[in-house]
């Protein structure tokens, strides 16, 4: 018996299918977008090709849409997973362009696998191009838990919390480095170092110290930047730490003359007491006299405690250049004679200003002192040791003001 066999030549189209992704480096909570094209490169038309593309399930809202160049979508848009049969005539192809959202807490791999599988009746020369596949590291995103933040200059040092958005399966290591913004290193302690984040964390803190200069100055900024993370994305990244500056100056001024009671051309001694009732330094400090006119300054008189607080001045200015601490004060002694003749009772007023570089507004204080003057008169009569009966006597009377006050409406009798 004779079998005869007939070979039996099946149409071939090399369809192939390509996947890629973007953007390249895709960040949690952003949208990615797969683009997948399906190409016949013949020579044979090809009806019923079953494309599918089964998305990660992590993926959020997935929805597609098809474009074709020489043949027709069978669908112009969908969402979810994509499966759909397809006729794809020679040197024509299909796009599909696949939209989902990234969850804001996801770290790890997203692999996405497309296929183009011919129908039965079709042969393909080359199945190696059938797959596509696109792999994505989605590493977690390293950032301040704030972009700025703020502290006293008296707080001490300043914890800044650095976090991932998602915990890691490995250690994560980032740089930072604290450089001056209109601060300066009198200010905090410039500093470059490194967090690491065992597996599982998603917090880590570093500190910012801090200088409390005493000084009376605007608020300062200091910057901090993350960079050069490993096994997580989100730097270079810059937070700002203002120093607030809570120093302050709170003159106060006072002022006494001793003794109480003087009399005319006695020594008068004033003196001024100006504190610092704030917790900065006050600077260039200068306090102002206004002598009374009925006193003369005693020459190189004016000292000032402690000595190293200013400069003695020269009058009106009594002195200047003062520093004086917060909670501190310095004390201006200066002496005086006090003009004779001068009627009793007057009082002598004598005001003091004082002011700085932090306090403009000026600060006064006034010292009273009351002239005592009592009176000493002396009279001494002049005449003639004899006369006789009948004689004309005259006699001379000397009257002398001793004392140190003007005497009016004196009467002898």
């Amino acid at each position: 018996t004779a079998m005869v066999i007939d070979s039996v030549s099946l149409p071939a189209a090399d369809l192939i299918i390509t996947k890629s992704s973007e953007p390249l480096l895709p960040l949690p909570g952003q949208i990615l977008t797969y683009t997948v094209i399906v190409r016949n490169n013949g020579p044979n038309n090809v009806a019923g090709a079953v494309i599918s593309d089964i998305l990660p399930a992590v993926l959020i809202n997935p929805d597609w849409s098809c474009s074709a160049i020489g043949t027709n979508c069978p669908a112009a848009s969908g969402t979810g997973d994509l499966s759909q049969s397809v006729n794809l005539p020679a040197n024509s192809q299909l796009v599909y362009a696949i939209t989902a959202g990234i969850p804001g807490n996801f770290a790890g791999e997203l692999v996405n696998t497309a296929t183009v599988t011919v129908p039965l009746g079709i042969v393909d020369p080359d199945l190696t191009n059938n797959v596509a596949s696109d792999r994505i590291t989605l590493y977690p995103v390293v950032g301040f838990s704030d972009t700025e933040y703020s502290a006293g200059e008296a707080g001490g040092p300043v914890p800044i919390t650095v976090t991932l958005n998602t915990a890691s399966t490995v250690p994560v290591t980032v740089t930072y480095v604290v450089t001056d913004g209109t601060a300066t290193v009198e200010d905090y302690q410039s500093d470059i170092d490194q967090l690491i984040f065992p597996p599982g964390t998603t917090s880590q803190t570093l500190t910012v110290t801090i200088f409390d200069d005493n000084l009376v100055e605007d608020n300062e900024t200091v910057n901090i930047e993350l960079s050069g993370a490993i096994n997580a994305r989100g730097t270079p990244t810059q937070a700002v730490l203002t120093i607030i500056d809570d120093d302050t100056v709170n003159l106060s001024i006072d002022k006494f003359g001793t003794p109480q009671t003087v009399l005319p051309g006695q020594r008068l001694t004033y003196t001024v007491v100006v504190k610092n009732n704030g917790n900065g330094i006050a600077t260039e400090g200068r306090v102002v006299d206004l002598l009374p006119d009925e006193v003369s300054l005693i020459a190189d008189s004016i000292a000032i405690e402690p000595d190293n607080a200013g400069n003695p001045g020269a009058f009106p200015p009594l002195a200047s250049n003062l520093t004086i601490s917060g909670g501190a004060q310095i004390t201006v002694t200066f002496a005086v004679t006090v003009s004779s003749p001068l009627t009793s009772g007057l009082v002598l007023t004598n005001t003091a200003i004082v002011t700085s570089q932090q306090t403009p507004a000026p600060k006064i204080a006034t010292a009273t002192n009351t002239v005592i003057a009592p009176p000493a008169l002396e009279i001494v009569k002049l005449g003639p040791a004899n006369a006789a009966v009948g004689d004309a006597v005259q006699f001379t009377f000397n009257v002398k003001n001793n004392g140190y006050a003007r005497l009016r409406d004196v009467e002898v009798t």
